[in-house]
């Protein structure tokens, strides 16, 4: 038998066979992971979290009904309900996770006041990750129930772990440097590897 032909004996081409298969098969899934993560990049480029409220008049009507007024002096703005909550509790790398939030603010009709969100990042050791700070001012212009539902981008490279999210409502008002917590709420969630 020419065994210097370049042809492969039976034997040799079934384990050539698998171990290509293999290969191609370890591969395929890491250029899938790869190729979704470019996706995703070239998606939300620019992304980061931002909330983004609308107000619910029927909302409004039942929590107005539900939460005693607003005191007449003294107090410029009190959010009587400010929660979050994640629509999973697990993620991976170049994905978002879904939050969403309920808030109902009783506020004075004053153009001065400036409305914040500080939401801070956390790792499971207390590390703190990342810092975002918005301003609500335009989006929480009266008394009123406001919902959000927006995506948490979570980059390719966030290592896998738990992490905790802490949002604050602070209220300021123009020229001041001053600053009210009004609320704050928080969020637990784990990345998981990508693969």
């Amino acid at each position: 038998m020419n065994t210097g032909s370049g042809l492969c004996r039976p034997r040799q081409a079934v384990a050539l066979f698998v171990l290509t298969a293999f290969a191609l098969l370890a591969n395929g899934r890491f250029a899938e992971a790869s190729l979704q993560c470019k996706l995703y990049q070239w998606r939300s480029e620019k992304a980061h979290y931002q909330t983004t409220y609308r107000y619910s008049a029927e909302q409004t009507k039942a929590a107005r009904e539900t939460y005693a007024p607003l005191p007449k002096k003294g107090v410029f703005a009190i959010a009587r309900l400010y929660e979050i909550a994640p629509e999973a509790t697990t993620t991976k790398p170049c994905k978002n996770l879904a939050v969403t939030k309920r808030l109902f603010l009783q506020r004075k009709n004053d153009p001065d006041f400036v409305f914040r969100e500080i939401i801070k990042f956390y790792a499971d050791d207390g590390t703190l990750v990342a810092t975002n700070i918005q301003d609500l001012s335009e989006q929480l212009p009266r008394t009123g129930y406001y919902l959000a539902a927006d995506p948490l981008p979570i980059p390719e490279d966030a290592p896998p772990g738990r992490y905790k999210m802490v949002s604050e409502l602070v209220l300021t008002k123009k020229g001041r440097r001053q600053a009210f917590l009004l609320a704050s709420a928080q969020i637990e969630y784990e990345i998981l590897p990508l693969d």
